[in-house]
C-alpha cells in the first residue's frame, strides 16, 4: 500500500505529506521558521541542507530500529483486523490522526522549539509526558528504545547534547527526532511531516 492512499485528518502539512506519491516534492518550512528566507523551493543551500536532514531522519535505513516496530500494526493482521487493503488504509489513518497528529506532532513541535531555545529540561520534561501517554507497557518500550538508539546516532554525528541522554528514560522517538531537527536546523514544520512519514512507512 503506498502512502499516498492515507489520508489521515488533523494533521496539517503532515496529512499533505502522506497523501502524496514520493515522487513529488517534500514540503520545506515556511518563511515563519527561516528567518534567512530560505525555506522552500530554490531557497538555497541551508533549505537544501535541512531538506537532506530531513529525509535522512526519515529513512527507514536510519539505524534507530523502526523497521521492528509497526505500532502494532503486526498483531492486529494477525488478530483479523486489518483483513484487505481498505480497512488497512483506514487503520493505519485513524493512528495517524488519533496517535501521531493529535499527540506525537503537537509534541515534537514543542520539545522542537525546547532545544533550538536551549531549555533541554522543558524538553524532556515534555518527552516524559509523551511517554506516559502510550497505551502499553510494550509501546513505551519501543519509543523509549527507538529514542535512545537516535540520541546515539547524534552522539556520534557530534551533536554534544545526545551523549548525555543516551540512557535517559525520558527521551522517546519524538524527543530525540526534535532534538536532532533543532541542531541540524530542520525547522519545525519540516521536522513535524518528516516525523510523520517516518511512523507512517514504519507501519506499513
Amino acid at each position: 500500500m503506498s502512502a499516498r492512499a492515507v489520508e489521515p485528518r488533523g494533521c496539517g502539512d503532515g496529512a499533505a505529506l502522506v497523501r502524496r506519491s514520493p515522487s513529488r516534492s517534500f514540503p520545506v518550512g515556511g518563511p515563519e521558521n527561516d528567518p534567512d528566507g530560505n525555506a522552500g523551493a530554490g531557497g538555497g543551500a541551508g533549505s537544501e541542507t535541512a531538506l537532506v536532514r530531513a529525509l535522512q531522519l526519515a529513512s527507514a535505513a536510519s539505524p534507530v530500529g523502526s523497521y521492528a516496530w509497526s505500532d502494532g500494526m503486526e498483531y492486529a493482521v494477525q488478530a483479523g483486523n486489518p483483513r484487505d487493503e481498505g480497512s488497512a488504509r483506514e487503520w493505519i489513518a485513524g493512528l495517524l490522526s488519533h496517535s501521531v497528529c493529535g499527540l506525537d506532532v503537537p509534541l515534537l513541535s514543542r520539545m522542537h522549539a525546547a532545544w533550538a531555545a536551549g531549555h533541554a529540561e522543558e524538553a524532556l520534561r515534555l518527552g516524559a509526558w509523551l511517554l506516559a501517554g502510550r497505551e502499553t507497557a510494550e509501546l513505551r518500550r519501543a519509543d523509549r528504545q527507538q529514542g535512545q538508539a537516535l540520541m546515539r546516532v547524534l552522539a556520534k554525528l557530534g551533536v554534544a547534547r545526545a551523549a548525555g541522554l543516551r540512557a535517559d528514560r525520558r527521551v522517546g522517538y519524538a524527543c530525540a527526532f526534535a532534538l536532532a531537527g533543532a541542531s541540524f536546523g530542520v525547522p519545525a514544520r519540516t521536522a513535524a511531516v518528516s516525523f510523520a512519514y517516518a511512523r507512517l512507512e514504519s507501519m506499513v
